[in-house]
């Protein structure tokens, strides 16, 4: 049985088990990137995966949806060896490293305020889907598997549906301002960001992100928000909650060097105290 032959089962499996938001996410990463590749193929070397892993990078996709992609391949794979349809599954290949912290691009806060301001003047659902990754540290992948009911407008929350676990970040009184209007007339199941019918995959809205802002990646907001949170006395225990990080050295090491300016901060304002 080939990858491709296995591949209705795996999903029906799937969509028993995982919630429709994660459903929509594991399919269009088979659809687009695995099965086109590796459709035809009756199993998988450690070879094959490291080819496979090179031309997803080749493309230009970023690395976390490479690791995605992988992470689905993965599990197709285990199915299958579970199922005694496909052979034993591999071992899977080493990830990018993270960029070290000197590697950040990070908004200033001019600039964020003057991103803010162009896409308050616009109605496009993908400057939303951008005003959310800026406000609310959301990832591309993230933004994409929303649906407007994920956007509880009356509680103040955006419920979202990470890689590991979900999480609830709340909204301020200018967030509800701005997706108010934009949220008139749509139903709640569909997805706040879609294309030709289906939720749009997230490498389109990278690239609509880099040609809205001038070559600015989405992932450059996300650290933007996060920076901003630092700067405005949250701990990294909270931040890692808003963005779904539990590591907190991984944050550590990622954001640490913003913390001094922010220590010093409080240093001045607890002996203003005394």
């Amino acid at each position: 049985m080939t990858i491709g032959q296995l591949y209705p089962l795996w999903r029906e499996t799937k969509r028993a088990s995982l919630k429709p938001a994660s459903y929509s996410t594991y399919v269009l990463l088979a659809e687009r990137h695995i099965l086109p590749a590796v459709g035809d193929k009756e199993g998988m070397t450690a070879e094959d995966l490291r080819s496979f892993q090179a031309g997803l990078q080749a493309k230009g996709l970023r690395p976390k949806t490479v690791k995605d992609v992988l992470g689905v391949l993965m599990n197709m794979l285990r199915f299958g060896e579970e199922k005694g349809c496909l052979g034993h599954a591999p071992r899977r290949p080493a990830a990018e490293a993270a960029p070290k912290a000197d590697d950040l691009e990070v908004l200033t806060l001019e600039q964020e305020r003057k991103l803010l301001y162009s896409l308050g003047q616009g109605t496009s659902l993908r400057d939303l889907g951008l005003y959310l990754a800026l406000t609310c540290g959301l990832e591309a992948s993230e933004i994409c598997a929303l649906r407007w009911q994920d956007l509880d407008l009356d509680h103040g929350f955006v419920h979202v549906i990470g890689e590991d676990a979900s999480r609830n970040i709340p909204l301020s009184t200018e967030q509800i301002r701005f997706i108010g209007p934009l949220a008139q007339g749509h139903l709640p199941h569909e997805y706040v960001i879609y294309g030709r019918g289906r939720p749009l995959e997230p490498r389109y809205l990278r690239a609509y992100c880099k040609r809205r802002l001038g070559g600015v990646d989405i992932k450059t907001l996300r650290h933007s928000f996060a920076v901003r949170c630092l700067e405005s006395g949250t701990d990294l225990l909270a931040i890692g909650r808003l963005l779904g990080v539990s590591s907190v050295r991984a944050l550590a090491d990622r954001y640490g060097r913003y913390v001094p300016t922010d220590l010093r901060r409080s240093m001045e304002r607890m002996m203003q105290m005394l």
